[in-house]
């Protein structure tokens, strides 16, 4: 799996990844990247940080968004379907592949006039995109965490949503527990996507920002999680 978790407390929105470049075609680390996309400045005093997976470049997201140029929420949202579909094509153009592999984007969404914060979830178009899930569109959800394999409060479960559960969910304590589980999942040839370092970043009323929540022992050009492998 790779790194992908986003939640809210009532009041602010957190997004917890890692900074793990890869290939399409194996788990080796091919640079560290910050994963999470920044939109501060919007109208009304929204603000906005979007993240993706490891396999869609964080440079070809950051330049889309500058394209776009939104000047508030609903305007960031109805922008990003039209946008991923160009930056599939865009990869597809640079892939040596016959395929390049889906990617997801997570959004969260603070705004002051409304009572909690505003997530949505969106996968690209890809040949292994589930059906549940259509391709470039962005689709509310209460929270999202990696591969939805549940961790504590975070059941995958509608009918059993505990928000007063999710709200003791402690961001840095319990978020790192959470990703160093999902680092240990592997994909089907053996191999970790989770590596380099855990992101949380709090978006909240008062600003976006960022921490380091641990470091991993992986090196460029070895591995992601060797021990795994070993």
């Amino acid at each position: 799996m790779t790194a992908l978790n986003m939640w809210e407390d009532g009041r602010n929105a957190y997004i917890l990844n890692d900074t793990a470049a890869y290939p399409m075609d194996g788990p080796t680390l091919l640079r560290h990247t910050f994963k999470t996309v920044a939109v501060d400045g919007l109208l009304f005093g929204q603000r906005a940080a979007i993240a993706a997976t490891g396999c869609l470049p964080t440079e070809v997201l950051q330049a889309g968004i500058n394209e776009i140029k939104p000047i508030d929420a609903p305007h960031l949202l109805a922008s990003l379907p039209d946008l991923m579909a160009r930056m599939t094509l865009e990869m597809r153009r640079h892939s040596i592949h016959d395929d390049v592999h889906g990617y997801f984007l997570a959004v969260a969404i603070i705004d002051p006039q409304l009572k909690r914060p505003l997530l949505s979830i969106a996968r690209s178009e890809s040949r292994e995109n589930p059906e549940e899930l259509p391709a470039n569109t962005m689709v509310p959800v209460r929270y999202w965490v990696t591969g939805m394999v549940p961790f504590g409060p975070f059941t995958c479960d509608a009918t059993s949503y505990d928000h007063s559960a999710i709200a003791a969910f402690q961001p840095r304590a319990d978020g790192l527990a959470m990703i160093e589980f999902q680092r240990n999942q592997l994909w089907p040839d053996g191999g970790s996507r989770i590596g380099g370092q855990a992101i949380l970043t709090t978006i909240a009323p008062e600003g976006i920002s960022s921490e380091v929540v641990t470091t991993w022992p992986d090196e460029i050009g070895q591995p992601i999680n060797g021990a795994v492998l070993a």
